[in-house]
């Protein structure tokens, strides 16, 4: 699972490599430290490869809970099951540019996190699922990333 990322990448550099001719609104979102909830820059085909900004968590409301929950992670092998990520899996997909990401281990109740990210590659990308934020008819775009079991 992908907790927290770093996108050292500019817009400039992404769109030579993908061969976007337009951004719209959107600005280098370099950041070491991406969380959860955050923004981030994600490539969407729609005809066409875009550049966009996306909050990184699907939310949704558990009712078993009585929650909302922000869901940033999805995993490749239910993501056709479940009705939240069934239809983006489908027709929005999207890659993630990144150049890292943190994993933490626990010991003695203490955090530490560890950086993974290839050594000889400037640039990893991460495959996700977007979708419409649904409130008030948002034009706000949320996005997931798929995982895998190692």
């Amino acid at each position: 699972m992908c907790g927290r990322f770093i996108n050292l990448n500019r817009i400039d550099k992404l769109n030579k490599i993908f061969e976007i001719n337009e951004s719209k609104n959107v600005e280098d979102a370099i950041s070491y430290n991406i969380a959860p909830s955050q923004s981030s820059i994600i490539i969407i085909n729609s005809k066409f490869f875009k550049i966009e900004k996306a909050d990184w968590g699907i939310k949704f409301f558990d009712k078993r809970q009585n929650q909302e929950k922000n869901i940033i992670n999805s995993r490749l092998e239910t993501i056709q099951k479940k009705i939240l990520f069934k239809e983006s899996f489908e027709k929005r997909r999207c890659v993630i540019p990144a150049n890292g990401y943190y994993e933490w281990s626990v010991k003695n109740n203490i955090k530490f996190p560890y950086f993974i990210n290839i050594p000889d590659k400037e640039m990893i990308y991460f495959a996700g699922i977007w979708k419409y934020l649904n409130f008030k008819k948002s034009s706000m775009k949320v996005f997931s990333i798929i995982t895998k079991p190692s």
